[in-house]
């Protein structure tokens, strides 16, 4: 009879201690992943709003309303996250079933709030321009020193709406609202 010899090749690492290595990995990943989820959510809770978590949640949970979807890009538009609102705002559109959605000639559709968005900016410096004519005609007029100044925050002239909040400050010192106005702005 034959018999066949085969070569032995030493192993490294004993069958033991390979099953003792995947074991330790698997629990080193699985508590990893535990820890970073929860650092994830205190991070995110300690950078939003309960509003805006829920906002967000009920997008997760009821994934196919266009409700869900325009509350979550109208939080994030108000955040300044231009371009995610965006994308929310078209998958919005996308769910809306009927496109005619207009009640008494006003639309409700997630584009046309796309398009007030993104008008918002050009009304804003018109009214911002208007109120610097108002200015010139009337100096003395405090109301329109903090029209002026609360649009040129807005558009994000800081320094100029400190500069007519302070004017506004000095023809009625008495009016609270532009020292609460001013301390804000000064932070």
């Amino acid at each position: 009879m034959l018999r066949l010899r085969f070569p032995q090749i030493p192993r490294l690492f004993s069958v033991p201690l390979f099953r003792s290595f995947l074991y330790w990995t698997e629990r080193t990943t699985l508590w990893g992943s535990i820890i970073g989820l929860f650092y994830f959510n205190i991070a995110l809770s300690l950078n939003t709003s309960t509003s805006t978590t829920a906002y967000f949640l009920h997008a997760l949970i009821q994934p196919f309303s266009a409700n869900a979807h325009v509350q979550v890009a109208s939080t994030l538009w108000n955040l300044g996250f231009h371009k995610e609102a965006k994308q929310e705002i078209l998958l919005a559109t996308d769910l809306v079933k009927s496109n005619d959605s207009t009640v008494l000639g006003a639309s409700t559709s997630p584009a046309s709030l796309l398009d007030k968005w993104e008008s918002q900016p050009k009304e804003r410096e018109a009214s911002y321009m208007y109120w610097q004519t108002v200015l010139k005609e009337k100096s003395d007029y405090r109301d329109a020193f903090i029209q002026a100044g609360t649009l040129a925050y807005e558009l994000g002239k800081t320094r100029e709406a400190i500069v007519l909040l302070q004017k506004a400050y000095t023809l009625d010192p008495n009016f609270q609202p532009t020292a609460a106005l001013l301390v804000r702005m000064q932070k």
